[in-house]
């Protein structure tokens, strides 16, 4: 009797443990998808034509020496082009550009360098609206290096794009731009309306180094551009840096901050070592505050509409 028991004892304890890990059989059918993974379509020449939505890849480097066509057209939107770290190489003359868009959304470009064509990266014209542009070098293209947007409310973000070589190196409207630089351009800088920029940089440009319509500027830093440091209209300037600006470049008088029309507002910059260090233009009408100005030819000349703070708003000149 004992026997039986433990043996019944012993089958139920098996049946409870087979219960408690759950059904054994597998359902019918074949089993549920749990990741969908984007399907990418490969890039392997120039030029070529994206005209439907989706996920675009180069595979390799890609050149075209002819100066009849784009290297890249973008005609659709909803659009991630990623150029896996190559270079899309043009002719070095000519009006076309290395990737272009007009008038799409949620256009992506990323990870690569586009280089000699008329604008490397234009997404540009038209009503683009959410555009991104993002670790990418724009180097020798003969008119702007990187140009996005065409309206003050467009969102378009560019970020960790080195610009440099071109004549203007970054050119963009409605945009936020951070942690990008442009140097060694024959004009501008970086180039901007209605835009933000924040941690960005612009070293050795012919012209101005951060030539700002409506835009504002955080924590950038500007040195050594052929004119002005930045130059703003109608807008904020905070915590920025103007270095070597004009001082023995082939313009003289340049300044690190310049205003020009519109209200402007500094505030908490650094000019030091400039031809200038601040200059109000006769349009318009400037405050600062907090800044500090060393070094400068001029640390000031502002014109009778400019006012400054006091007390603990005061600018520092030294």
């Amino acid at each position: 009797m004992m026997n039986v028991f433990c043996s019944t004892l012993a089958l139920v304890a098996v049946l409870t443990a087979l219960s408690a890990q759950g059904q054994l059989t597998p359902p019918a059918g074949a089993p549920a998808e749990t990741t969908k993974v984007e399907a990418r379509t490969a890039i392997e020449t120039i030029p070529y034509t994206i005209s439907s939505s989706g996920s675009y890849y180069l595979t390799q480097n890609v050149s075209y020496g002819s100066t009849d066509a784009n290297g890249i057209t973008i005609t659709a939107d909803n659009v991630t082009l990623d150029l896996n770290g190559f270079t899309v190489t043009g002719p070095g003359s000519g009006t076309k550009d290395g990737i272009y868009a007009d008038g799409k959304k949620n256009i992506t470009v990323r990870n690569g360098v586009v280089q000699s064509w008329a604008t490397g990266v234009s997404v540009g014209s038209g009503a683009m609206i959410n555009c991104v542009v993002e670790d990418l070098r724009a180097y020798n293209n003969s008119i702007s290096g990187i140009s996005v947007g065409n309206n003050y409310d467009e969102g378009h973000l560019i970020t960790r794009c080195v610009a440099d070589n071109n004549q203007t190196g970054i050119n963009a409207t409605g945009a936020e731009i951070s942690h990008s630089s442009a140097s060694n351009n024959s004009s501008d800088g970086i180039s901007t309306f209605y835009s933000l920029l924040v941690n960005c940089q612009a070293v050795n440009n012919s012209d101005t180094g951060f030539n700002l319509v409506n835009s504002t500027a955080i924590q950038c830093h500007s040195d050594r551009n052929s004119y002005h440091g930045f130059e703003l209209q109608d807008r904020v300037a905070r915590e920025n840096t103007a270095t070597g600006n004009g001082d023995g470049q082939s313009v003289t008088n340049g300044s690190g901050f310049l205003t020009i029309n519109g209200y402007n507002t500094l505030v908490a910059n650094t000019t030091l070592s400039n031809d200038i260090g601040v200059k109000t233009g006769a349009a318009g009408s400037s405050y600062l505050s907090q800044n500090l100005l060393s070094g400068n030819t001029t640390n000031e000349d502002l014109n009778a509409t400019a006012t400054e703070g006091s007390g603990d708003l005061a600018n520092v000149t030294f």
